[in-house]
């Protein structure tokens, strides 16, 4: 199931790191209580606890440490970027036939790696990090992915973002296996530079393999540009803790605002 979203009175989001405090009890008394006044909270907390209750009945951490470890020692399968452009008008209707998943997103995305007003959403007074998926079933072919979605192995995958005004940051997804992989920027030598305004497309497709368990999505923003090489090198020294396997939480301090999408694996 889909986790909900829940808005402040301001009409901003109330980020998934703040609900997942309040299922951990992490939350102080005042903050907790205010957030209790938001119109299905209280659910929302309730849903996602009994979730983790029968994720962790059927996944002990123990036994999953375990699973991972003797995975990682194994060659795994490198996860696929595949480098095609997402095009507009015509030219996407032609692409189509070929590239099922260029098509779709396009009708959506006039421009990649530039922003648009024609999005999935509205401009929003925070970061927002979103992941679509081919879906024949809906108007536009596509449909977003929620926090938590259920997807397979080698399922295709876009990632858009809006960076709501911050200048630098990157895109990075850690998988079942604990393998950090570099979506935004492309290079890793890169300057970790974000377009401020407006939903953009990133200009090529990704392809999930076949991890266990999860894959977890992050858009990290910043005020101030800084290290990416230093950044990843923290990435994956959390990612490689039993503390992550739970949790999905990066620690990487103030002057960095982290969104995650936690996608389960079939």
């Amino acid at each position: 199931m889909s986790s909900r979203k829940l808005y402040y009175s301001d009409g901003s989001r109330v980020s998934d790191l703040t609900v997942e405090q309040a299922v951990l009890g992490e939350l102080d008394p005042e903050r907790l209580a205010e957030l209790r006044k938001i119109p299905g909270f209280d659910q929302e907390v309730r849903r996602r606890r009994a979730e983790d209750q029968q994720f962790f009945e059927t996944h002990p951490p123990k036994t999953m440490i375990e699973q991972i470890e003797a995975r990682a020692s194994e060659s795994p399968r490198k996860t696929t970027i595949l480098p095609f452009p997402i095009m507009g008008g015509v030219a996407a209707a032609a692409v189509l036939v070929v590239l099922l998943a260029a098509g779709p997103l396009s009708a959506l995305f006039t421009n990649p790696g530039a922003p648009t007003d024609q999005g999935i959403r509205s401009k929003g007074l925070e970061p927002s990090l979103h992941i679509f998926h081919p879906d024949e079933t809906t108007p536009q072919g596509v449909r977003e992915l929620e926090d938590r979605s259920l997807v397979s192995a080698f399922d295709t995958l876009q990632i858009s973002y809006n960076a709501a005004g911050r200048r630098f940051g990157a895109i990075i997804s850690i998988d079942g296996r604990q393998v950090v992989t570099l979506h935004h920027p492309e290079h890793y030598n890169a300057t970790p530079e974000l377009t401020p305004s407006g939903e953009v497309l990133l200009p090529y497709a990704y392809q999930i393999d076949d991890a266990p368990d999860l894959e977890r999505f992050y858009l990290i923003t910043a005020a101030e540009g800084f290290d990416l090489a230093g950044l990843l090198d923290r990435v994956k020294r959390q990612a490689a803790t039993q503390s992550w396997l739970i949790t999905g939480e990066l620690e990487l301090g103030e002057d960095y605002q982290v969104e995650m999408i936690t996608l389960r694996k079939e």
